[in-house]
């Protein structure tokens, strides 16, 4: 069910997602242009349904047919003579679609200012759904989910909007978790019941993640690049403390006098903070950072002394005394061996262990020439149990 709505009078029930569907149009306020109250007053639904064309004259209770007013203009559409005629209902619902889509489709100019107005519809939607969650075997629970949900149906469609509009400022990644939440709210419109039932597209809770509600671990950012990019700006500012690879994968840094930790794991906020920051440029590393925990979480684990030479270029270690260079290439060309600076008894470690010949034999000649020895990662493990130990 949806929040109660007063109906026009007489005529057939109008179906739950009608009514939903309405709520999403009118984003919660009247849909008279020159009124737009709030339908919704210290938490209770004063939102009236009209028929456009009246059920008397062969109107259905259909989505086109009903428009949401407050009941002040809802008595005009009803007075005797009406005081409203069905064309201008017709363009009040018009005017209204087109002044919303205007007004919620802005282009913000970053990120920071499309997280200042999506934030707080996020919160109030998981506030009313922690405290009223439609799933309860409560039914006095149940009537107040039912009397809050056309809020988060309203606030759905203002984010909807707003994240739709301004794609361009998130991350890639992050832009299909738009989409999925796009899904979901027309979902969580045609198909919600008075029972709980079976949905395919739940609430994302990447979205939360995304601006910074919620943190949610869905994997490590692969993007070495980006991380480096980002240590390197903490630096410069001054408010570096630490990264962190082993046990857990944070960046540890002060701000404000505060204390943050970015949690890598929580990717996309993660992906998002390097978006928004440029992070992503320029490339410097095609090292993935799985692949790198994984690296330094064997040496540790086999107790195998390593550390990061400077921690701007985390491709560059110090492992029991050598000095090892992480690649990640299909296969290293001559011209990327060349590129590296010669460096008497620098180990070159390809990290890319899915091929059978991670150098070029060109590559493997000409560092054997320049006293560099070129390792794939299971021949380096291989040479570490036998002499880093």
């Amino acid at each position: 069910m949806m929040s109660p709505i007063r109906r026009t009078g007489g005529g057939r029930k109008v179906p739950p997602n009608v009514e939903r569907r309405l709520w999403a149009e009118s984003i919660g306020h009247c849909m008279n242009p020159s009124c737009q109250i709030d339908l919704i007053d210290d938490g209770v639904s004063v939102a009236e349904m009209a028929h456009i064309e009246a059920y008397a004259a062969g109107g259905q209770p259909s989505f086109e047919n009903l428009i949401l007013l407050c009941r002040n203009c809802h008595k005009q559409v009803d007075s005797i003579p009406p005081l409203v005629t069905t064309g201008e209902l017709r363009a009040w619902k018009a005017q209204r679609n087109g002044q919303i889509e205007q007004r919620f489709a802005v282009k913000f100019s970053s990120f920071d200012n499309l997280q200042e107005a999506v934030t707080p519809l996020l919160q109030r939607n998981g506030q009313i759904f922690r405290d009223y969650g439609p799933d309860t075997d409560s039914p006095d629970v149940r009537a107040l989910w039912q009397q809050f949900e056309g809020e988060i149906i309203a606030n759905n469609r203002r984010i909807e909007i707003m994240l739709t509009n301004n794609r361009g400022l998130l991350h890639m990644e992050n832009q299909r978790t738009v989409d999925t939440f796009s899904a979901h709210a027309r979902e969580f419109v045609e198909t919600r019941q008075e029972q709980p039932s079976i949905r395919v597209n739940l609430f994302p809770n990447e979205l939360l993640s995304i601006f910074g509600l919620k943190e949610i671990e869905t994997g490590l950012v692969p993007n070495v690049s980006a991380l480096q990019n980002f240590i390197t700006c903490l630096i410069d500012e001054g408010k570096f403390i630490d990264c962190e690879l082993v046990d857990e994968q944070v960046v540890k840094y002060k701000e404000d006098g505060q204390l943050r930790i970015v949690n890598l794991k929580n990717r996309p906020m993660v992906q998002q903070l390097f978006w928004n920051r440029g992070f992503y440029k320029p490339a410097t590393t095609k090292l993935r950072l799985e692949i790198l925990v994984f690296f330094v979480q064997w040496l540790s684990t086999n107790k195998i002394e390593w550390k990061f030479n400077d921690i701007r270029s985390i491709s560059e270690l110090t492992v029991a005394g050598y000095q090892v260079k992480l690649l990640y290439e299909y296969q290293v060309s001559l011209a990327a061996i060349q590129a590296i600076p010669v460096e008497q008894g620098l180990l070159v470690v390809n990290l890319y262990n899915w091929n059978n010949g991670p150098f070029t034999p060109d590559a493997v000649k000409y560092a054997a020439g320049v006293n560099m020895r070129t390792f794939s990662q299971n021949e380096f493990f291989a040479f570490a149990h036998r002499n880093l130990k």
